[in-house]
């Protein structure tokens, strides 16, 4: 019997296997390129699936192309078109545009699983509930996708989600820029909308659940769509959180594959962070098969991968960063709000210097 990349039971021997340390979009999806390329992969997985995680759950600015060169168009084939964005200032709306590029809307609940699903079919190795394991005396061959890098204590910034069902949106993506944070809120599969939002951590309060959502909210100016999801019926299992996330570039040391969000976060403003794991994981195929096959040796292997992200994404990761830190701004808000209501905001020159 044959995998599906081609290669017989004896060539798949001879290939070095890879190990990926974390099973989210990144990692399985370069796991799946790879099988079906005959290579022996296997991934460790803390968690299991399916599982809800802190994610915009929103793509956009991806070229069609990818997923397809990574075997994983099916996957995305529950995913819902959007075209249109509102954004916000406070409780006001100030721009209802479309969005430059197609975009597509599908929950990691979904998604997550369904890759999965596809790298186990596609003759990979898949151990949940299993921590990676790093070794830094031998680092050949494996890679690292293990999500975010906490970030530090002064400067964290604090991630939350839930599902919304019965509620209704202005645009297929609303944006709402608050005092110390925004959210988001867009359509998914099924007709439900996927509420997530990124604030500075707020003290005072001991709230859990979507009460915490909803008082961050509140306290961020956005009374509005506070009280939307009070109206809302709210999928209390969907809540997520997370702190001490930072954005950026991510350096690693020397002989270490990062992937994903472990090797850079961009900020969720630009609805890019799950376009970039599956633009890492395109860009890692052709390098990592070459280790597996020989042709490449483990320093060459990383440094191609490096500069292909460094060319292809580097520059707008820093880009964003510096226009997440400008729209917590009250004049930059008070900016939005005056060139949007004179109809000459520069929104499709902002999209593409983050995309």
């Amino acid at each position: 019997m044959y995998p599906q990349g081609g290669v017989s039971n004896d060539g798949l021997e001879k290939m070095k296997r890879i190990r990926i340390n974390g099973g989210g979009l990144a990692g399985l999806s370069l796991g799946i390129a790879l099988s079906r390329k005959g290579v022996p992969v296997e991934i460790a997985e803390a968690g299991r699936y399916p599982r809800h995680r802190v994610c915009g759950e929103f793509i956009t600015g991806m070229d069609p192309s990818i997923p397809h060169s990574l075997g994983i168009d099916d996957c995305l084939g529950p995913a819902v078109a959007l075209s249109t964005v509102a954004v916000f200032v406070g409780n006001t709306t100030v721009l209802n545009t479309r969005i430059p590029r197609p975009a597509w809307g599908i929950s990691r609940w979904k998604l997550d699983a369904s890759l999965a699903a596809l790298f186990r079919e596609s003759g990979g190795t898949l151990m949940t509930g299993e921590r990676g394991q790093v070794d830094k005396a031998n680092p050949e061959g494996v890679v690292h996708a293990t999500g975010r890098v906490p970030g530090g204590k002064k400067r964290g910034w604090v991630g939350l989600k839930v599902h919304l069902h019965e509620t209704f949106l202005e645009s297929d993506l609303e944006l709402h820029l608050g005092s110390t944070g925004y959210a988001g809120i867009s359509r998914i599969e099924n007709g439900v909308l996927n509420l997530c939002g990124l604030f500075r951590p707020l003290q005072g309060k001991n709230l859990r659940g979507p009460a915490l959502v909803r008082d961050y909210l509140l306290r961020n100016g956005l009374a509005s769509l506070a009280e939307r999801m009070e109206q809302a019926r709210v999928d209390e299992s969907s809540f997520c959180a997370v702190s001490a996330l930072d954005y950026g570039f991510f350096k690693s040391p020397a002989p270490a594959f990062s992937l994903g969000d472990t090797w850079a976060l961009i900020p969720p403003f630009t609805g890019n962070g799950m376009s970039l794991a599956f633009e890492g994981a395109h860009a890692a195929v052709e390098p990592l098969a070459g280790w597996a096959e020989g042709r490449l040796n483990w320093a060459s292997c990383t440094g191609r991968f490096r500069a292909l992200m460094r060319r292809e994404a580097l520059g707008r990761i820093i880009r964003a960063k510096f226009l997440h830190e400008l729209l917590l701004s009250g004049s930059t808000r008070k900016t939005l709000s005056w060139l949007a209501r004179r109809e000459v905001l520069p929104f499709g020159w902002l999209y593409n210097l983050t995309h």
